[in-house]
């Protein structure tokens, strides 16, 4: 007996509710928050990104804000490591006086370490619910105790990472033993950890989030291939690199048009920290990944509204006029 088209459409079909299947068995066997939160209505519904008390502020989809008035969150006073500069926009505003928790703008903070600084002056703030992800053991031993102190339903804590796709993976502790950041780049005699790692489009379908206002990530390199994979980039080409005379050349003003050619990006507001020393690719080629980066998002409608100088970068969807 032949095999028809008919026979091969529904193995193939079969073929992808089996995976689809085994991807959703997996995440979940893999996924058991830190916090207290099993009774929390933020983790056990799916939350309306916009409510109607919000909407008077927002006429088109996705928001772009009308103004940016930056706001330093987080960070200690001396040195400022670990703060970051986002924008004052009115979700913010309705968030820092809702009553319900719908109404509170939703942050997702990849990359904890053992500095909340910023996760705590979100919600201190703005009434933010902050879920934040980190794999690392040190981090996870830290924001147990320090999350004890935070309010219910503001904090829950994933201990997941963020990568460009789904799995696990070894991470490698940093040379200096008082840091705690592991990375990817596989250092000799260090111990590695074996780490839960997943899509931001893995993790929004986990958590049952269509939306989030602000994405924080400090990922240890893996930004480079989390964004690109967002931003549906190509491989490094030789015209991506620059003269090598600073990251921000180049840098393009937001257009108006925000599709930018791709899928609409599923955040209002990005904080990333660049670690262009351990690209795959060497030192050069994480400099002109972040240059791409950059343009790319300008052309989806995001202008970059701060810039440290170094390797923290703060970008925000803003109406063009």
């Amino acid at each position: 007996m032949g095999v028809t088209l008919q026979h091969v459409i529904i193995v193939f079909l079969a073929s992808l509710f089996l995976i689809q299947f085994s991807l959703h068995t997996w995440i979940s066997s893999h996924h058991n928050p830190v916090s207290r939160f099993d009774s929390c209505p933020i983790l056990n519904s799916e939350p309306k990104v916009w409510s109607a008390k919000q909407r008077r502020y927002k006429n088109r989809h996705p928001h772009h804000a009308k103004r940016c008035k930056l706001r330093r969150l987080g960070g200690h006073r001396e040195d400022q490591y670990g703060g970051w500069q986002i924008c004052e926009t009115e979700e913010l505003l309705v968030s820092k006086t809702a009553n319900s928790a719908e109404d509170r703008a939703l942050v997702y903070s990849f990359g904890l370490g053992t500095d909340t600084s910023f996760d705590e002056d979100i919600i201190s703030q703005y009434g933010a619910v902050v879920h934040g992800f980190d794999p690392t053991p040190g981090s996870l031993k830290y924001v147990r105790e320090r999350s004890a102190s935070l309010p219910d339903c503001n904090f829950a804590i994933h201990p997941f990472g963020l990568n460009d796709k789904d799995g696990e993976i070894k991470l490698y502790p940093p040379e200096n033993p008082e840091h705690i950041s592991h990375n990817q780049i596989p250092r000799e005699g260090a111990r590695p950890v074996t780490a839960t790692l997943l899509r931001l489009a893995t993790v929004m379908q986990l958590l049952g989030h269509t939306r989030v206002h602000i994405l924080k990530m400090d990922v240890e390199g893996a930004e480079f291939g989390v964004l690109e994979t967002l931003l549906s980039l190509p491989p490094l080409g030789e015209d991506d690199y620059g003269d090598g005379s600073g990251l921000s050349d180049g840098w393009a003003a937001p257009q108006r048009d925000s599709s930018g050619g791709g899928p609409d990006l599923p955040f209002d507001q990005l904080c990333v920290e660049f670690h262009p020393s351990i690209h795959p690719g060497g030192q050069e080629a994480g400099n002109a990944a972040v240059q791409r980066i950059v343009r790319a998002l300008a052309r989806r409608g995001f202008s970059l509204v701060h810039d440290t100088g170094a390797q923290e970068l703060s970008f925000a969807r803003l109406a063009v006029f």
